[in-house]
């Protein structure tokens, strides 16, 4: 098994330079369970080719990064203020794009930072994951149990079915699954709690 791209860094990179791009930079913020590695097959090369400076953050407790241990320490605010690291460090604001749990943490940052966009791919909603899981529970109880039981325990997303089920759609062949599944992990079960706690966000001004 070899290890997944990017593991070990904080941040992938593909296209120009930050600064020598016409375009506003792009920050791909991955979901819970995984690692910047998810848009690393197609995301990157695609984007960076067609001259936008991509950055990939692996967020705090990542596989192969030194803080791997103290995963569970980290909550949503950590995996932001993360992100807004990388923000800051770059020449004009950038387009934040997140998915699923990415979503939550580009939302938040937005309401903290100056940012160009922000574009939300199956993202947990502002308010958090309450909601959607009751409707989740209501449609596919078996599935909830499943993904409930991981998340309170922090146990690896180790199941193929249950990765296939919560991740892709029918169309996708389940060889897909099965050759991504070693990449996942344990996921912070502080973020995850982060997640399930009602959160109004302010209101924004007309």
């Amino acid at each position: 098994m070899t290890n997944a791209p990017g593991s070990g860094q904080r941040v992938l990179r593909a296209g120009p330079a930050p600064e020598d791009s016409d375009h506003a930079p792009l920050i791909f913020i991955h979901g819970a369970f995984a690692g910047a590695w998810t848009w690393a097959e197609h995301f990157l090369p695609y984007f960076g080719k067609q001259g936008f400076s991509c950055l990939a953050v692996n967020l705090p407790g990542r596989k192969g990064m030194p803080d791997y241990d103290q995963l569970h320490d980290f909550g949503i605010q950590d995996f932001v203020d993360a992100v807004s690291e990388v923000v800051d460090t770059l020449p004009r604001p950038p387009v934040l794009i997140g998915h699923s749990m990415g979503g939550f943490v580009a939302q938040r940052l937005a309401m903290d930072r100056d940012v160009a966009a922000a574009v939300l791919m199956s993202s947990v909603p502002p308010t958090g994951l309450a909601g959607p899981s009751v409707a989740l529970a209501l449609s596919r109880p078996m599935l909830i149990w499943e993904i409930a039981r991981i998340e309170s325990t922090g146990e690896p997303l180790d199941s193929l079915e249950t990765l296939h089920q919560s991740i892709f759609n029918s169309h996708v062949p389940k060889v897909v699954s099965e050759r991504l599944l070693p990449w996942f992990q344990m996921e912070s079960r502080r973020a995850v709690m982060d997640q399930h706690t009602v959160f109004m966000p302010p209101m924004m001004g007309l």
